[in-house]
């Protein structure tokens, strides 16, 4: 048998026609859509720091695409072409941000935001002026205001110290000099202008007072001493006028009726051996003894030349209290105040014989 012959249906025309026609308006309809969405978005270039990205957006201006992007400006921020300014197709826009500074001067600690770079610029905008004198330290490091306007600055420093210069007059001996300092007190200012003190140096005022400008500093320099005191010699510096002035200054007292070779009053000369004597007054008590005497008695009992002792004698004794003077250890003056008989001395009775033999 034959196979039955398979059977094909032919669309009518005008129906083939109609999907072509239908699919080709969507297509139209999708091309227009596209069209339109490209034309109401604009594409920029967001460039952050070191960070750059394209952008569509449906925003008129720089700032309504800063708040739609979320993108929060700091004080001190820059935005270039400024906020306002219309989109544009292919425009770029960027952001600089400002960076933290640490600034000290004049006794103000401050934290700023600034765009500055070159420590001077950043002082400028916040109206700190820098001396020819001041010194500038920049992270740690020490500028004069010289060298620093000649160098160039790449990165932005992270804290600025601004050190003002003080003028001092100095008044040592005879001589005046001016130094000018950035240091904080007296005794490093000095250091730092390269006096060498001892010890024994003093200064008016003292060596902690602060600094101020035009201050007088007058240094009361030491001179060599010999001090022989309390069995020691001390080798020293002093300073002063007299001897007075020399112990004090060297921290050595005298006390009470203590004297000096040469006086106190006497006035010193560097090199001078100045001996202190200690003087001491002191009660004591001296006991001497009394001697006995011998009694002699005669005894018919015992024959001539014979002798008997009747009764052992006995010494007394004295008491003295003396006031003593001592200078150094040496007793240089003795004054008897009380003088008393603590014991009587009691005599020796001795029996002598005068019998005929």
């Amino acid at each position: 048998m034959d196979a039955p012959s398979p059977i094909i249906r032919r669309l009518p025309g005008r129906l083939i026609t109609g999907a072509g026609i239908a699919l080709g308006a969507a297509l139209v309809v999708g091309v227009a859509t596209y069209t339109v969405y490209r034309l109401t978005y604009t594409r920029v270039t967001l460039s952050i720091g070191e960070q750059t990205q394209r952008v569509e957006t449906r925003a008129s201006t720089i700032g309504e695409l800063l708040a739609e992007s979320k993108i929060v400006l700091n004080p001190g921020d820059v935005v270039s072409p400024a906020p306002d300014t219309p989109l544009e197709r292919g425009m770029t826009i960027a952001i600089h941000r400002a960076h933290y500074v640490g600034l000290e001067a004049d006794g103000e600690l401050r934290r700023v935001r600034t765009q500055a770079i070159h420590p001077l610029d950043i002082l400028r905008e916040q109206g700190i002026q820098v001396g020819s004198r001041d010194v500038v330290r920049i992270d740690g490091h020490d500028w004069w205001l010289e060298t620093l306007e000649r160098t160039p600055w790449d990165e932005p420093p992270l804290s600025i110290y601004v050190m003002r210069t003080a003028t001092l007059h100095v008044m040592d001996g005879g001589s005046l000099r001016v130094i000018h300092t950035t240091q904080p007190d007296v005794g490093r200012a000095l250091d730092a202008a390269g006096y060498e003190l001892y010890l024994a140096d003093s200064v008016e005022p003292g060596f902690s007072t602060p600094v101020e400008d035009g201050m007088t500093v007058r240094l009361n320099r030491s001179q060599p001493v010999t001090i022989v005191v309390d069995g020691r010699t001390l080798r020293t510096r002093g300073t002063g006028l007299t001897v007075a002035d020399v112990l004090a200054s060297a921290g050595v007292a005298p006390v009470g009726e203590d004297y000096t070779e040469p006086p106190l009053e006497a006035r010193f000369e560097a090199g001078t051996t100045i001996r202190l004597v200690r003087v001491v007054e002191r009660l004591e008590l001296e006991s001497e003894p009394i001697p006995f005497t011998s009694v002699y008695r005669p005894d018919f009992s015992l024959a001539a030349g014979a002798l008997r002792v009747d009764q052992p004698g006995r010494p007394g004794e004295r008491v003295r209290q003396v006031r003593v003077r001592y200078e150094d250890t040496n007793a240089v003056e003795h004054t008897v105040i009380a003088d008393d008989v603590k014991a009587r001395p009691r005599a020796q009775v001795i029996a002598y014989g005068v019998r005929p033999g």
